[in-house]
């Protein structure tokens, strides 16, 4: 049933603003950034905390597992026989209550119990008022599986994924390092930026930060990487706009520095958009190499070149292409591509707070299907001796160990290159050619990177 909010009776708090993102999401499928940009018109800001009011949408739609089996646990009752807009309500309340500890927990009760009353009725506020003060009691704690016997449902329900998703993770990794990745997913993802480095160094950039008042300071995983403690004001400011740097995760990065371009040659990115690598590549050509960044969404592509432009590079070209279908174009031109694949995104679900629940097994194999046939016209497309990045966003075995064995296999041509670097730092086994990186476990997003280079 679809209960929509008598919008009417809003009153413009964060919590009737995390309300309006919850149904929208819920009741609407509305991914959850786009909610809250739908929720957002017309507020404002009197009295609603956009920042609260993101925590307490954002947190909810990640915790679902763990909020709907506490408000179970507290009403006897299951989630699917409580209405929708009243389980929304408790919700978020009962994400403070658990997640949040910012407000007195009877604030929290009394203010979650008066929303009730005035959107649904009194019935509904009695239930809410029942079920929050024993959640917000206390000696309650939340139900868990037993973790000895079944420790992928502990998890699943501990941290809110999907069994199906923990239960690859575990045996895959590890349940240490499952559980690192389920937490990192649940937290916002920590702010990075890439220095433009034909404009000044790393530390350069530090230092012209830390005058505004920030505390940046150097990733631990890319030479280019500056940690930022918030992602407050991060694409904005007279730094960014001097084109000092882009944001981009340290995961990200590795990318154009694994392919490291060079003055001269002409490098493909075969899915361009918003253009973090691209420029990057340019950037480490000392704007010297021809770069095509190339994607199939004309409007996405237009940030490629406003990126550009910002950084003032002027060797990054733009073309709307089908990825699958370049080599019908530069068969043989390229020196390097890049080829950040269309991918099941595991690795970002800390920046897509419900993106877990819109996920499905099958998915990795049609993605590995897409993939595929772009890594085919990458092959066609580079020169004898030419360079190949194949990477992805992703932690699914299904495309990245197996697509790249698969591309060997297709391509005898192809040979994996050490990436030594990535070695010294434990993330790349030795001699491999290829690294998966791990969120929560590696400072930066889930992450596949391969480097293969084309036989003479």
């Amino acid at each position: 049933m679809d209960r929509k909010p008598d919008f009417n009776r809003l009153e413009g708090t964060s919590r009737d603003f995390a309300l309006e993102v919850l149904y929208y999401c819920h009741e609407k499928g509305m991914f959850a950034h786009k909610a809250l940009t739908v929720a957002a018109v017309g507020k404002t800001g009197e009295k609603a905390s956009r920042s609260a009011t993101t925590e307490m949408s954002f947190g909810s739609i990640r915790r679902l597992i763990s909020l709907d089996r506490a408000i179970s646990q507290a009403s006897g009752r299951a989630i699917e026989a409580v209405d929708p807009l009243l389980a929304d309500i408790l919700r978020i309340a009962v994400y403070q209550l658990l997640y949040m500890r910012k407000e007195a927990s009877y604030a929290v009760v009394d203010s979650a119990v008066e929303q009730a009353k005035r959107l649904i009725g009194k019935g509904a506020s009695g239930f809410a008022n029942a079920v929050l003060r024993k959640v917000a009691a206390a000696g309650f704690a939340l139900e868990l599986p037993d973790p000895g016997s079944d420790p992928a449902a502990w998890l699943s329900v501990a941290e809110s994924h999907p069994l199906w998703i923990v239960e690859d993770w575990t045996e895959r990794f590890g349940m240490e390092a499952a559980t690192g990745m389920c937490r990192y997913d649940n937290e916002t993802p920590p702010a990075f930026v890439r220095v433009n480095s034909m404009k000044l160094t790393r530390d350069e950039l530090i230092d012209r930060l830390a005058e505004k008042g920030s505390r940046p300071a150097p990733g631990g995983i890319s030479p280019y990487a500056v940690k930022l403690p918030s992602w407050d004001s991060v694409a904005s400011g007279d730094a960014f706009e001097e084109g000092l740097y882009s944001v981009q995760d340290q995961s990200s990065m590795l990318v154009a520095e694994m392919l490291a371009p060079k003055p001269g040659e002409f490098v493909i990115d075969m899915c361009a958009a918003p253009g973090g690598k691209t420029c990057h590549a340019a950037e480490l050509a000392q704007d010297g190499a021809r770069v095509l960044a190339c994607d199939s969404n004309a409007k996405r592509l237009d940030l490629v070149g406003q990126n550009a432009r910002r950084l003032s590079l002027k060797s990054v070209e733009t073309m709307t292409a089908d990825a699958s279908k370049l080599h019908e174009k530069f068969a043989g031109k390229a020196d390097a591509v890049m080829a950040d694949v269309p991918c099941s995104g595991l690795g970002v679900l800390s920046r897509r707070p419900d993106a877990r629940w819109r996920k499905d097994p099958s998915q990795a194999e049609e993605f590995a299907k897409i993939s595929s046939s772009i890594l085919d016209s990458a092959a066609q497309c580079l020169r004898p001796g030419g360079r190949l990045v194949f990477s992805t966003c992703t932690v699914s075995e299904r495309e990245n160990e197996k697509q790249l064995e698969d591309f060997l296999s297709r391509h005898h041509d192809f040979f994996p290159v050490p990436l030594k670097r990535l070695e010294t730092l434990g993330i790349s086994g030795e001699g491999s050619g290829y690294a998966q990186l791990l969120q929560g476990i590696h400072e930066s997003d889930g992450f596949f990177i391969a480097l293969l280079h084309k036989s003479n």
